[in-house]
Protein backbone atom coordinates (compact mmCIF):
# COMPACT_ATOMS: atom_id res chain seq x y z
CA UNK A 1 0.00 0.00 0.00
CA UNK A 2 1.37 3.33 -1.05
CA UNK A 3 1.89 5.96 1.77
CA UNK A 4 0.35 9.45 1.47
CA UNK A 5 3.16 10.84 2.95
CA UNK A 6 5.86 13.04 1.19
CA UNK A 7 9.00 11.95 1.03
CA UNK A 8 10.93 13.09 3.41
CA UNK A 9 14.30 15.24 2.25
CA UNK A 10 17.67 15.01 3.93
CA UNK A 11 18.90 11.79 5.95
CA UNK A 12 17.31 10.26 8.53
CA UNK A 13 17.60 6.89 10.72
CA UNK A 14 16.12 3.34 10.65
CA UNK A 15 16.52 0.98 14.25
CA UNK A 16 16.10 -2.34 14.10
CA UNK A 17 16.12 -5.19 16.39
CA UNK A 18 15.64 -8.60 17.01
CA UNK A 19 14.89 -10.93 19.44
CA UNK A 20 16.76 -14.26 18.12
CA UNK A 21 16.21 -16.98 15.33
CA UNK A 22 15.44 -20.72 16.96
CA UNK A 23 11.98 -22.13 18.33
CA UNK A 24 10.16 -18.96 20.23
CA UNK A 25 8.22 -21.38 22.74
CA UNK A 26 4.98 -19.84 24.27
CA UNK A 27 6.39 -21.95 27.55
CA UNK A 28 9.10 -19.60 27.82
CA UNK A 29 7.60 -16.15 26.90
CA UNK A 30 4.41 -15.36 25.23
CA UNK A 31 4.46 -13.73 22.05
CA UNK A 32 2.74 -10.98 23.32
CA UNK A 33 6.17 -10.30 25.99
CA UNK A 34 8.38 -10.95 23.68
CA UNK A 35 6.87 -8.19 20.82
CA UNK A 36 6.56 -5.62 24.17
CA UNK A 37 10.37 -6.26 24.56
CA UNK A 38 11.31 -5.72 20.80
CA UNK A 39 9.19 -2.79 20.63
CA UNK A 40 10.76 -1.44 23.93
CA UNK A 41 14.27 -1.59 23.03
CA UNK A 42 12.81 -0.21 19.36
CA UNK A 43 11.75 2.97 21.33
CA UNK A 44 14.51 3.29 23.73
CA UNK A 45 16.94 3.57 20.68
CA UNK A 46 14.24 6.08 19.03
CA UNK A 47 14.75 8.35 21.51
CA UNK A 48 18.36 8.10 21.57
CA UNK A 49 18.17 8.87 17.36
CA UNK A 50 15.43 11.37 17.66
CA UNK A 51 17.82 13.71 20.09
CA UNK A 52 21.57 13.14 18.18
CA UNK A 53 22.67 13.29 14.60
CA UNK A 54 25.53 10.75 15.08
CA UNK A 55 24.18 8.43 17.20
CA UNK A 56 24.45 5.41 16.07
CA UNK A 57 26.47 3.36 18.41
CA UNK A 58 24.62 4.95 21.65
CA UNK A 59 21.32 3.61 20.22
CA UNK A 60 22.31 0.10 19.83
CA UNK A 61 23.85 -0.15 23.04
CA UNK A 62 20.68 1.60 24.85
CA UNK A 63 18.44 -1.02 22.35
CA UNK A 64 20.07 -4.14 23.50
CA UNK A 65 20.13 -2.84 27.11
CA UNK A 66 16.66 -2.41 27.47
CA UNK A 67 16.64 -6.26 25.69
CA UNK A 68 19.33 -7.57 28.24
CA UNK A 69 16.98 -6.71 30.98
CA UNK A 70 14.05 -7.88 29.37
CA UNK A 71 13.34 -11.38 31.13
CA UNK A 72 11.88 -13.26 28.19
CA UNK A 73 14.51 -12.74 26.08
CA UNK A 74 18.05 -14.71 26.19
CA UNK A 75 20.27 -12.15 27.35
CA UNK A 76 21.59 -10.44 30.82
CA UNK A 77 18.64 -11.26 33.40
CA UNK A 78 16.76 -14.24 32.34
CA UNK A 79 19.17 -15.65 30.23
CA UNK A 80 20.02 -19.42 30.25
CA UNK A 81 21.80 -21.17 32.71
CA UNK A 82 25.29 -22.83 32.52
CA UNK A 83 25.80 -26.57 33.30
CA UNK A 84 26.55 -24.91 37.01
CA UNK A 85 22.98 -23.10 36.81
CA UNK A 86 25.16 -19.62 36.61
CA UNK A 87 24.74 -17.21 33.95
CA UNK A 88 27.46 -16.48 31.87
CA UNK A 89 26.77 -13.57 28.98
CA UNK A 90 28.48 -12.82 25.58
CA UNK A 91 28.12 -9.39 24.00
CA UNK A 92 29.45 -7.23 20.75
CA UNK A 93 29.15 -4.06 19.33
CA UNK A 94 30.44 -2.75 15.71
CA UNK A 95 30.84 1.27 14.87
CA UNK A 96 30.26 1.10 10.52
CA UNK A 97 32.29 4.70 10.37
CA UNK A 98 35.80 3.23 11.76
CA UNK A 99 34.91 -0.61 12.03
CA UNK A 100 35.92 -0.16 15.62
CA UNK A 101 35.01 -3.15 17.90
CA UNK A 102 34.66 -4.73 21.70
CA UNK A 103 33.12 -7.94 22.84
CA UNK A 104 32.93 -9.73 26.11
CA UNK A 105 32.68 -13.58 26.95
CA UNK A 106 31.50 -15.78 29.46
CA UNK A 107 31.17 -12.51 32.04
CA UNK A 108 29.32 -12.95 35.38
CA UNK A 109 27.81 -10.62 37.53
CA UNK A 110 27.29 -7.66 34.92
CA UNK A 111 23.84 -6.22 34.33
CA UNK A 112 24.35 -4.79 30.59
CA UNK A 113 27.35 -7.04 29.10
CA UNK A 114 26.72 -5.07 25.80
CA UNK A 115 27.97 -1.71 28.31
CA UNK A 116 31.44 -3.31 29.08
CA UNK A 117 31.48 -3.90 24.83
CA UNK A 118 30.82 -0.47 24.27
CA UNK A 119 33.82 0.41 26.52
CA UNK A 120 36.51 -1.70 25.25
CA UNK A 121 34.86 -0.66 21.69
CA UNK A 122 35.39 3.24 22.67
CA UNK A 123 38.89 2.39 24.17
CA UNK A 124 40.49 1.15 20.53
CA UNK A 125 40.82 4.75 19.73
CA UNK A 126 42.73 5.88 23.14
CA UNK A 127 46.50 5.88 23.12
CA UNK A 128 47.57 3.09 26.06
CA UNK A 129 50.06 4.23 28.62
CA UNK A 130 53.72 2.45 27.68
CA UNK A 131 52.25 1.39 24.26
CA UNK A 132 49.78 -0.87 25.49
CA UNK A 133 47.82 -2.52 22.87
CA UNK A 134 43.59 -2.15 23.95
CA UNK A 135 41.64 -5.35 23.80
CA UNK A 136 39.19 -6.38 21.26
CA UNK A 137 37.52 -9.11 23.71
CA UNK A 138 37.39 -9.64 27.49
CA UNK A 139 36.52 -13.17 29.05
CA UNK A 140 34.93 -14.15 32.46
CA UNK A 141 36.66 -12.57 35.54
CA UNK A 142 38.67 -10.14 33.32
CA UNK A 143 35.70 -8.70 32.17
CA UNK A 144 33.67 -8.55 35.10
CA UNK A 145 37.30 -6.91 36.48
CA UNK A 146 37.13 -4.48 34.04
CA UNK A 147 33.95 -3.72 34.01
CA UNK A 148 34.15 -2.87 37.64
CA UNK A 149 37.33 -0.57 36.92
CA UNK A 150 34.71 1.57 34.62
CA UNK A 151 32.44 2.48 37.05
CA UNK A 152 29.41 0.08 35.28
CA UNK A 153 27.15 -1.89 37.24
CA UNK A 154 27.70 -4.96 38.48
CA UNK A 155 25.00 -7.14 40.38
CA UNK A 156 24.98 -10.28 42.38
CA UNK A 157 25.40 -13.38 39.82
CA UNK A 158 21.91 -14.43 41.55
CA UNK A 159 20.25 -11.25 40.01
CA UNK A 160 20.29 -12.34 36.32
CA UNK A 161 18.60 -15.73 37.36
CA UNK A 162 14.59 -16.01 37.13
CA UNK A 163 12.85 -18.78 38.30
CA UNK A 164 11.63 -19.51 34.95
CA UNK A 165 15.03 -20.01 33.65
CA UNK A 166 16.08 -21.80 36.63
CA UNK A 167 13.04 -24.26 36.17
CA UNK A 168 14.53 -25.16 32.52
CA UNK A 169 17.42 -25.65 33.24
CA UNK A 170 16.51 -28.04 36.30
CA UNK A 171 14.04 -29.73 33.50
CA UNK A 172 16.80 -29.75 30.76
CA UNK A 173 19.64 -31.01 33.38
CA UNK A 174 17.75 -33.33 34.93
CA UNK A 175 17.17 -34.90 31.18
CA UNK A 176 20.74 -34.67 30.14
CA UNK A 177 22.20 -36.57 33.56
CA UNK A 178 19.24 -39.26 32.55
CA UNK A 179 20.79 -39.66 29.21
CA UNK A 180 24.24 -39.49 29.82
CA UNK A 181 23.77 -41.94 32.80
CA UNK A 182 22.28 -44.34 29.86
CA UNK A 183 23.78 -43.59 26.82
CA UNK A 184 26.87 -45.32 26.76
CA UNK A 185 27.50 -49.06 28.01
CA UNK A 186 30.96 -48.74 30.07
CA UNK A 187 32.27 -52.19 29.25
CA UNK A 188 31.92 -51.76 25.67
CA UNK A 189 31.90 -47.98 24.59
CA UNK A 190 28.64 -48.70 22.76
CA UNK A 191 25.86 -46.37 22.85
CA UNK A 192 23.31 -47.89 24.69
CA UNK A 193 19.06 -47.28 23.84
CA UNK A 194 17.87 -44.47 25.94
CA UNK A 195 14.54 -44.55 27.48
CA UNK A 196 13.10 -42.31 24.31
CA UNK A 197 14.60 -44.44 21.83
CA UNK A 198 13.70 -48.24 23.29
CA UNK A 199 9.99 -46.99 23.66
CA UNK A 200 9.86 -46.01 20.19
CA UNK A 201 11.83 -49.06 19.11
CA UNK A 202 9.16 -50.89 20.55
CA UNK A 203 6.46 -48.83 18.82
CA UNK A 204 5.69 -47.08 22.33
CA UNK A 205 5.97 -43.49 20.85
CA UNK A 206 2.47 -42.61 20.44
CA UNK A 207 1.90 -42.42 24.22
CA UNK A 208 4.64 -40.89 25.63
CA UNK A 209 6.02 -38.12 25.71
CA UNK A 210 8.84 -36.85 22.80
CA UNK A 211 12.09 -36.81 23.31
CA UNK A 212 13.20 -32.99 23.61
CA UNK A 213 13.05 -31.20 20.70
CA UNK A 214 16.90 -29.16 20.87
CA UNK A 215 15.38 -25.76 19.07
CA UNK A 216 13.62 -25.55 21.89
CA UNK A 217 16.63 -25.00 24.52
CA UNK A 218 16.73 -21.56 23.54
CA UNK A 219 20.18 -20.85 21.86
CA UNK A 220 18.54 -17.29 20.73
CA UNK A 221 20.76 -14.30 20.75
CA UNK A 222 19.42 -10.92 20.51
CA UNK A 223 20.93 -7.81 18.54
CA UNK A 224 20.27 -4.68 16.53
CA UNK A 225 21.03 -2.59 13.54
CA UNK A 226 21.20 0.91 13.11
CA UNK A 227 21.67 3.74 10.95
CA UNK A 228 21.81 7.64 11.89
CA UNK A 229 21.06 10.64 11.36
CA UNK A 230 25.05 11.02 9.26
CA UNK A 231 23.95 7.59 7.46
CA UNK A 232 26.45 5.91 9.98
CA UNK A 233 25.79 2.32 10.51
CA UNK A 234 26.72 0.36 14.17
CA UNK A 235 25.62 -3.07 14.88
CA UNK A 236 25.58 -4.99 18.12
CA UNK A 237 24.52 -8.94 19.87
CA UNK A 238 24.08 -9.96 23.15
CA UNK A 239 23.56 -13.52 24.60
CA UNK A 240 23.26 -15.61 27.57
CA UNK A 241 24.56 -18.89 25.29
CA UNK A 242 23.83 -22.43 25.40
CA UNK A 243 21.47 -23.80 27.89
CA UNK A 244 23.21 -26.48 30.09
CA UNK A 245 26.89 -25.00 28.80
CA UNK A 246 29.98 -25.44 29.72
CA UNK A 247 31.02 -22.98 32.17
CA UNK A 248 34.04 -20.97 31.56
CA UNK A 249 35.59 -21.39 35.28
CA UNK A 250 35.80 -25.29 34.37
CA UNK A 251 37.90 -24.39 31.48
CA UNK A 252 41.76 -24.49 31.87
CA UNK A 253 42.90 -22.30 28.78
CA UNK A 254 40.41 -20.24 26.37
CA UNK A 255 42.27 -19.48 22.81
CA UNK A 256 39.61 -18.62 20.39
CA UNK A 257 41.61 -18.41 17.72
CA UNK A 258 42.88 -21.91 17.57
CA UNK A 259 40.53 -24.08 18.90
CA UNK A 260 36.68 -24.73 19.01
CA UNK A 261 35.35 -23.67 22.14
CA UNK A 262 32.82 -25.43 23.93
CA UNK A 263 29.98 -22.81 24.59
CA UNK A 264 28.23 -20.25 22.24
CA UNK A 265 30.69 -17.54 22.30
CA UNK A 266 29.89 -16.61 18.40
CA UNK A 267 28.20 -13.22 20.42
CA UNK A 268 31.84 -12.20 21.43
CA UNK A 269 33.86 -13.61 18.16
CA UNK A 270 35.31 -10.59 15.91
CA UNK A 271 33.12 -10.88 12.47
CA UNK A 272 30.92 -13.71 13.53
CA UNK A 273 27.72 -12.49 15.44
CA UNK A 274 27.75 -8.79 14.09
CA UNK A 275 29.81 -6.73 11.18
CA UNK A 276 28.93 -2.80 10.32
CA UNK A 277 30.89 -1.22 7.55
CA UNK A 278 29.64 2.57 6.29
CA UNK A 279 32.21 4.37 5.19
CA UNK A 280 31.66 8.31 5.49
CA UNK A 281 29.79 9.98 2.37
CA UNK A 282 29.79 6.66 0.97
CA UNK A 283 26.52 5.68 -0.67
CA UNK A 284 26.99 1.61 0.10
CA UNK A 285 26.80 0.44 3.43
CA UNK A 286 25.57 -2.90 5.93
CA UNK A 287 25.41 -3.62 9.53
CA UNK A 288 24.67 -7.20 10.22
CA UNK A 289 23.35 -9.27 13.45
CA UNK A 290 23.02 -12.58 14.10
CA UNK A 291 21.79 -15.51 15.78
CA UNK A 292 21.76 -19.26 15.88
CA UNK A 293 24.62 -21.92 16.47
CA UNK A 294 27.15 -20.55 17.79
CA UNK A 295 30.05 -22.94 16.98
CA UNK A 296 28.45 -22.93 12.93
CA UNK A 297 28.54 -19.45 12.97
CA UNK A 298 31.85 -18.45 14.28
CA UNK A 299 33.58 -21.51 12.21
CA UNK A 300 32.02 -19.27 9.20
CA UNK A 301 32.44 -15.56 10.46
CA UNK A 302 28.63 -15.11 9.45
CA UNK A 303 28.54 -12.02 9.58
CA UNK A 304 31.79 -10.85 7.97
CA UNK A 305 31.08 -13.22 5.27
CA UNK A 306 27.21 -11.70 4.49
CA UNK A 307 28.56 -8.52 4.64
CA UNK A 308 31.50 -8.96 2.24
CA UNK A 309 29.26 -10.71 -0.30
CA UNK A 310 26.83 -8.10 -0.45
CA UNK A 311 29.61 -5.13 -0.96
CA UNK A 312 30.66 -7.06 -3.88
CA UNK A 313 26.94 -7.85 -4.94
CA UNK A 314 24.77 -5.16 -7.35
CA UNK A 315 22.26 -4.30 -5.37
CA UNK A 316 19.51 -5.87 -7.23
CA UNK A 317 20.92 -9.20 -6.84
CA UNK A 318 20.89 -8.75 -3.04
CA UNK A 319 18.26 -11.17 -2.18
CA UNK A 320 19.61 -13.87 -3.70
CA UNK A 321 23.27 -13.39 -2.35
CA UNK A 322 21.78 -13.34 1.46
CA UNK A 323 19.90 -16.80 0.66
CA UNK A 324 23.37 -17.89 -1.33
CA UNK A 325 25.09 -17.31 2.21
CA UNK A 326 22.91 -19.07 4.33
CA UNK A 327 22.55 -22.02 1.88
CA UNK A 328 25.98 -22.43 2.26
CA UNK A 329 26.29 -22.00 5.85
CA UNK A 330 23.52 -24.80 6.18
CA UNK A 331 25.40 -27.15 3.85
CA UNK A 332 28.42 -26.48 5.58
CA UNK A 333 27.01 -27.55 8.81
CA UNK A 334 25.26 -30.44 7.43
CA UNK A 335 28.46 -31.71 6.15
CA UNK A 336 29.86 -31.65 9.82
CA UNK A 337 27.15 -33.40 11.30
CA UNK A 338 24.75 -31.29 11.78
CA UNK A 339 21.33 -31.66 10.23
CA UNK A 340 19.58 -29.19 11.91
CA UNK A 341 21.43 -25.84 11.12
CA UNK A 342 20.30 -22.42 12.92
CA UNK A 343 20.50 -19.31 11.66
CA UNK A 344 18.81 -16.00 11.99
CA UNK A 345 20.10 -12.80 10.39
CA UNK A 346 18.80 -9.33 10.29
CA UNK A 347 20.88 -6.96 8.31
CA UNK A 348 20.18 -3.13 6.65
CA UNK A 349 21.94 -2.56 3.29
CA UNK A 350 22.18 1.45 2.25
CA UNK A 351 22.90 1.37 -1.38
CA UNK A 352 22.90 3.96 -4.40
CA UNK A 353 19.55 5.42 -5.31
CA UNK A 354 19.35 5.04 -9.33
CA UNK A 355 17.73 8.00 -11.36
CA UNK A 356 13.90 8.22 -10.59
CA UNK A 357 13.12 8.07 -13.73
CA UNK A 358 14.04 4.02 -13.58
CA UNK A 359 11.99 3.73 -10.92
CA UNK A 360 8.54 4.80 -11.92
CA UNK A 361 8.30 7.78 -10.17
CA UNK A 362 8.50 7.13 -6.21
CA UNK A 363 7.68 3.36 -6.71
CA UNK A 364 10.17 0.53 -7.34
CA UNK A 365 9.50 -3.58 -7.56
CA UNK A 366 12.08 -5.64 -6.01
CA UNK A 367 12.89 -9.43 -6.36
CA UNK A 368 11.63 -9.80 -10.45
CA UNK A 369 11.53 -13.79 -9.45
CA UNK A 370 9.18 -17.05 -10.04
CA UNK A 371 9.47 -18.18 -6.85
CA UNK A 372 8.49 -14.82 -5.22
CA UNK A 373 6.22 -12.10 -4.88
CA UNK A 374 7.06 -8.70 -6.42
CA UNK A 375 5.37 -5.98 -4.57
CA UNK A 376 5.55 -2.40 -5.67
CA UNK A 377 6.36 -0.22 -2.85
CA UNK A 378 6.17 3.50 -2.13
CA UNK A 379 9.69 4.73 -1.89
CA UNK A 380 9.19 6.14 1.82
CA UNK A 381 7.27 3.76 2.94
CA UNK A 382 7.72 0.46 4.92
CA UNK A 383 6.18 -2.56 3.80
CA UNK A 384 7.06 -6.24 4.01
CA UNK A 385 8.08 -8.52 0.62
CA UNK A 386 7.39 -12.05 1.33
CA UNK A 387 9.14 -14.84 -0.04
CA UNK A 388 9.21 -18.23 0.06
CA UNK A 389 10.16 -20.80 3.09
CA UNK A 390 10.26 -24.29 1.64
CA UNK A 391 11.65 -27.71 2.73
CA UNK A 392 13.37 -29.94 -0.07
CA UNK A 393 13.21 -33.59 0.89
CA UNK A 394 15.61 -35.76 -0.87
CA UNK A 395 14.65 -39.48 -1.98
CA UNK A 396 15.88 -40.59 1.51
CA UNK A 397 13.48 -37.95 3.26
CA UNK A 398 16.39 -35.83 4.47
CA UNK A 399 14.76 -32.51 5.15
CA UNK A 400 16.98 -29.50 3.91
CA UNK A 401 15.41 -25.97 4.91
CA UNK A 402 15.94 -23.22 2.41
CA UNK A 403 16.40 -20.01 4.30
CA UNK A 404 13.17 -17.74 4.79
CA UNK A 405 13.76 -14.25 4.31
CA UNK A 406 11.74 -10.72 4.16
CA UNK A 407 12.58 -7.84 3.40
CA UNK A 408 11.42 -3.98 4.63
CA UNK A 409 12.47 -1.30 2.39
CA UNK A 410 12.37 2.77 3.37
CA UNK A 411 14.03 5.60 1.07
CA UNK A 412 16.52 7.97 3.71
CA UNK A 413 17.82 10.47 1.37
CA UNK A 414 18.64 11.52 -2.24
CA UNK A 415 21.45 9.41 -2.98
CA UNK A 416 21.03 6.29 -0.95
CA UNK A 417 18.25 3.85 0.53
CA UNK A 418 18.24 1.55 3.25
CA UNK A 419 16.75 -1.91 2.98
CA UNK A 420 16.21 -3.97 6.19
CA UNK A 421 16.07 -7.75 5.92
CA UNK A 422 15.32 -10.56 8.03
CA UNK A 423 16.51 -14.14 7.20
CA UNK A 424 16.48 -17.10 9.39
CA UNK A 425 16.80 -21.21 8.81
CA UNK A 426 15.16 -21.69 12.22
CA UNK A 427 11.73 -22.07 13.01
CA UNK A 428 10.99 -18.64 13.86
CA UNK A 429 12.84 -15.03 14.13
CA UNK A 430 11.21 -12.20 16.13
CA UNK A 431 12.14 -8.53 14.99
CA UNK A 432 10.96 -5.32 15.31
CA UNK A 433 12.00 -1.74 13.53
CA UNK A 434 11.23 2.16 13.28
CA UNK A 435 12.39 4.99 11.15
CA UNK A 436 12.02 8.85 11.02
CA UNK A 437 9.21 7.82 8.55
CA UNK A 438 7.26 5.92 11.17
CA UNK A 439 9.54 6.57 14.38
CA UNK A 440 6.37 4.19 15.56
CA UNK A 441 8.39 0.90 16.79
CA UNK A 442 6.64 -2.20 14.62
CA UNK A 443 6.99 -5.70 16.03
CA UNK A 444 6.81 -8.96 14.10
CA UNK A 445 7.47 -12.56 14.27
CA UNK A 446 8.53 -14.75 10.71
CA UNK A 447 7.59 -18.56 11.39
CA UNK A 448 7.84 -21.48 8.86
CA UNK A 449 5.09 -22.88 8.21
CA UNK A 450 4.35 -25.76 10.81
CA UNK A 451 3.69 -28.61 7.92
CA UNK A 452 6.77 -27.85 6.28
CA UNK A 453 8.94 -29.49 9.52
Amino acid sequence: MPSTQAPLAGPTWLVAVHGGAGYHSTQRASEKSVKQALRSACASAVEVLTNSRAARVDAIECAIRTLEDSECLNAGKGSNLTYDGGVECDASIMDGILQNFGSVGAVQGVKNSISVARVLMDNVSKPQPLGRVPPLTLVGHGAHAFARSCGLQTVDPDFLITDGARQTWQSWRKRYEEYSSSDVDPETGVLKQTPYKSRRSSGEDEVIQEEPNDDAMFEDTVGAVVCDDDSGMAAGVSSGGLLLKYPVSSIPVLWFSSCSVPFNIEAAVFGAGTWAHSPVDATTGVACSVSGTGEAIVRTSLARKLATALDAAPPESAHDTVHAVLKEFCEDCRARGDDNPRSGVLLVTKEPVVDDDDNDGDREVDFDRSSDVGVTLAADHVEPVNTQAAVIRDATGHSECEPKSVQYITRLNPRSRLRLWCAFTTHSMALAYASSVDPKPQARTHSTPVSTY
